[in-house]
């Protein structure tokens, strides 16, 4: 039986994942939200690691997996911006300049 459709069903699932995720994050269920990232994180890796490992890359694959990443983050930014605290969508580059901001008042 063929499996090569199985890293292709985990990033479906990421997406499908996303909507969850940030409705938690709406509600104020962060430990929720953060336990289904931190399964979509593993989840990203166990499909590359599938699909390069048994040779099942697919056109469709190298599609799913970055548009999947991409929609994730990116609706975690606007989720988390529209959330209230500007600095949980900070990355690690922008810390140091949302603190100068939170500190000085221009935020």
């Amino acid at each position: 039986m063929y499996l090569g459709w199985i890293p292709n069903a985990i990033s479906l699932l990421r997406i499908a994942l996303i909507v969850p995720i940030l409705m938690l994050i709406l509600r104020g269920h962060y430990a929720w939200a953060l336990g289904l990232f931190f399964f979509a994180g593993f989840s990203d890796g166990l499909d590359g690691y599938l699909a390069t490992r048994f040779n099942w890359q697919t056109r469709l694959g190298g599609l799913l997996d970055p548009v999947a990443d991409k929609l994730l983050v990116a609706g975690l930014f606007i989720t988390l911006m529209g959330a209230g605290d500007p600095c949980l969508a900070c990355d690690g580059r922008d810390i140091a300049r949302c603190r100068h901001f939170r500190w000085s008042g221009r935020l």
